[in-house]
């Protein structure tokens, strides 16, 4: 059942330097993209599937990718995250955001509804699972808190990582960091930024083609389980926002110093 005021947010660009134009990629025959789109519009619900780009001429192409009527495209600041994500929720109407990154090809809507459930439950201003497989998971942002968090940062630095804001700040947001089932959870990286991470794609696409197989979170992992050729092909590549060494760094960006009224 749709719920009036919820969307689902896809921000992505296509100035990655690590994979060019990694967005347009092929994953079998269809783009990277493409496939986060269709992983997203399972989560049903949502009024709209929103993919967010920029104004920028070298973003022109993501404007011009067919989805159906459901998904919509919005250009906003090329890098102020929060100004982009704000701008659309009053262009659309939003109140509830599920948050999914465009490097994410096979999000789980299993995972997105199980937080978003949690999320209504607690009526919670943030929700994002403690611990999940990279490029499975989403966040869910009450739109009234992002404006609020916009309203006390100092900058816009670092805006693409938007969850760490909320965490760095428990005592201004009601966050709801949940514990996922376990038949959800598993160490693998399911996100792309490298060529390996395409390959790695490829791989498992093709493996469950190859058994017939529903396209599911829970058939990937029985694959990924199984064949540790396939999981191996990117489990060297290391994520740097998960480092402490890194959450330090930005702290200065992400940590409200003012008090709030």
């Amino acid at each position: 059942m749709i719920i009036k005021g919820t969307a689902v947010f896809v921000p992505v660009r296509l100035k990655s330097r690590r994979l060019k134009n990694k967005a347009l990629k092929k994953i079998g025959n269809e783009s990277s993209i493409a496939w986060c789109i269709k992983n997203c519009l399972k989560f049903n619900k949502a009024e709209h599937i929103i993919l967010l780009t920029s104004t920028l001429k070298e973003d022109l192409p993501l404007t011009k990718l067919k989805f159906t009527k459901k998904v919509k495209i919005f250009k906003g600041h090329p890098e102020n995250l929060f100004e982009r994500f704000l701008d659309a929720a009053k262009k659309f109407k939003v109140k509830t955001i599920v948050r999914v990154t465009g490097d994410c090809p096979f999000v789980s809507s299993e995972i997105i509804n199980f937080l978003f459930e949690k999320h209504r439950n607690k009526q919670a201003d943030f929700t994002a699972a403690s611990k999940c497989a990279v490029g499975t998971g989403a966040e869910i942002i009450e739109v009234s808190a992002l404006n609020k968090m916009y309203k006390y940062i100092k900058s816009y630095n670092y805006s693409e990582y938007m969850k760490i804001f909320f965490t760095d700040n428990p005592e201004y947001f009601k966050n709801n960091i949940v514990k996922l089932p376990k038949k959800l959870v598993r160490n693998y990286r399911l996100t792309l930024d490298y060529l390996e991470d395409l390959k790695m794609f490829n791989h498992l696409l093709k493996e469950i083609k190859k058994r017939k197989i529903k396209f599911n979170i829970f058939n990937i992992f029985k694959i990924l389980d199984k064949s540790k050729s396939i999981r191996q092909i990117n489990d060297k590549k290391e994520l740097l926002y998960v480092s402490k060494a890194f959450k330090k760094q930005i702290a200065k960006f992400t940590k409200i110093k003012k008090a709030i009224a």
